[in-house]
């Protein structure tokens, strides 16, 4: 037993152990559990003002999330590239591919625009009723105005992250909750002087905090590379570098291709569940609200974990990576186990929220909601080890496996969702058990991958060159 007790101490203090992972986790968590706590206050201020809006949120989201998930998966990758030119030293090249990140940005965010008109006849396709698809196509035309900065902020945010820096991320990322949550009840309900816009307030105030994001953490991005006496070339790093920005496509696509393919396919499980009524689409985007509330700060946790690999395979110490990967893991499963029981023991309390606006029209809503957060707390546990060894082989370089193996599986959970519905007329509970079963291998199989052990040897940088810091990275090499 005393064995046991000194573990814990020893695991916690050392290198790449519990403290050193959430001290770099915890600001990221705060980070990305903000849009968890900004999406959960919209989908309660919409559940208030209209049931069925949250499910045309949910729907018209996942549409524009689909289509921007190539283009923000390859800029987010500039993460594993600044972390790791940062652990070789490479400091000046942090600059331009932060920029290629935002060219990136920039090429794509018209292309969505041009999507808009065509989008009713997608969604008319899922049988949504012209009421639904009306609302769902004026969240999707209000959120179009902040995806492009959401896609931008990416590539600032490497900066920040890759280097360890993930405070600043954190304090920006709360003002923008804030800010967002003071925009989003007088936009949707016209209140304080604001006209009354329901579902389309709830995407003009997330769009308007997106932009609001993105200047702050540039313009904090610009003073950092200033007082460091231009250390990261941020200004003079402003052009396309083409081996820059064909490395960060050629990787980040990787990302990106796997992205794509699972927010089509889910957006494919989302669009069939609307198929079968409001109940059963309000219901889902309930559950998914609340899941979201565990499911995001994972993946600040995961961000975390590509950093601190990607910085560790920069030096040359993987077994420094492997440890903090596992490490993040402990972390990740005592946060999700905490909801994994509120969801069992007391959903009731948790729905409460949602009812309190308006319990008569919440009330269709509840039996269903309750049973789908039981398959949440099912799938929690596959989705944290999903999350978090998925981020680890990303963070190394191991982007390829990453990406076959989703675009291979990603196809299943449609057309299985799609079977069960449009066949044999299963339903909602059918679909909820496909997703389960599908992150359940995901999480296995990311798992085995990562305890194989390949990716040790990966590396997305050269080693030090004579630009770069080289004493420095022998110091880190030789501790």
């Amino acid at each position: 037993m005393k064995e046991k007790l000194r573990f814990l101490p020893r695991w916690w203090k050392s290198p790449s152990g519990g403290y050193e992972v959430l001290r770099l986790a915890l600001p990221m968590i705060v980070s990305v559990g903000s849009l968890a706590v900004m999406q959960f206050v919209d989908r309660v201020f919409l559940t208030w003002y209209d049931p069925v809006a949250v499910g045309a949120a949910f729907s018209g989201g996942q549409f524009i999330w689909t289509l921007a998930s190539f283009p923000f998966s390859v800029v987010a990758y500039s993460v594993a590239f600044v972390s790791q030119y940062n652990g070789a030293g490479e400091y000046r090249r942090i600059g331009e591919v932060v920029w290629q990140g935002i060219f990136i940005a920039l090429a794509f965010t018209p292309l969505f625009f041009l999507i808009y008109p065509v989008s009713g006849s997608v969604l008319a396709l899922f049988d949504h009723s012209p009421e639904v698809i009306e609302l769902e196509r004026s969240y999707f035309f209000w959120s179009l105005w902040g995806i492009g900065p959401v896609i931008a902020t990416q590539g600032v945010e490497a900066f920040f992250v890759g280097r360890k820096k993930t405070k600043i991320v954190m304090a920006v990322s709360l003002i923008a909750l804030v800010l967002n949550v003071g925009l989003d009840y007088p936009m949707i309900f016209g209140v304080w002087g604001f006209p009354r816009l329901g579902i389309a307030g709830a995407a003009l105030a997330t769009s308007i905090c997106q932009v609001i994001r993105f200047l702050i953490l540039f313009g904090l991005m610009i003073g950092a590379d200033a007082r460091s006496g231009y250390r990261y070339a941020v200004r003079s790093g402003c052009r396309l570098v083409p081996s820059e920005f064909f490395a960060l496509l050629k990787y980040g696509s990787m990302g990106g291709m796997e992205y794509f393919f699972e927010m089509l396919s889910f957006t494919f499980f989302v669009f069939l569940i609307g198929k079968l009524g409001d109940v059963g689409s309000t219901s889902s985007a309930i559950a998914i609200n609340l899941n979201a509330i565990t499911f995001l700060p994972v993946v600040g946790i995961g961000t975390a974990v590509m950093t601190m690999v990607g910085n560790a395979i920069g030096e040359g110490r993987p077994r420094f990576a492997r440890k903090c990967t596992f490490s993040a893991a402990s972390l990740a499963a005592l946060f999700t186990g905490f909801f994994v029981l509120l969801f069992l023991l007391i959903p009731g309390v948790l729905l409460s929220v949602y009812a309190s606006g308006n319990p008569d029209g919440f009330a269709p809503y509840y039996e269903v909601t309750r049973n789908l957060l039981r398959f949440v707390a099912v799938y929690l546990f596959f989705d944290t080890i999903n999350i978090v060894f998925c981020s680890a082989l990303r963070g190394a370089g191991d982007a390829k496996f990453v990406m076959v193996t989703t675009v291979s599986l990603a196809p299943l959970l449609a057309v299985f969702s799609w079977l069960g519905v449009g066949v044999f007329r299963f339903g909602i509970y059918w679909c909820w058990t496909i997703l389960t079963v599908y992150i359940s291998l995901m999480g296995g199989i990311f798992f085995l991958r990562f305890m194989r052990g390949e990716w040790m040897t990966m590396r997305l940088v050269d080693a030090a060159k004579p630009n770069g810091d080289v004493r420095e990275v022998e110091r880190r090499n030789g501790e």
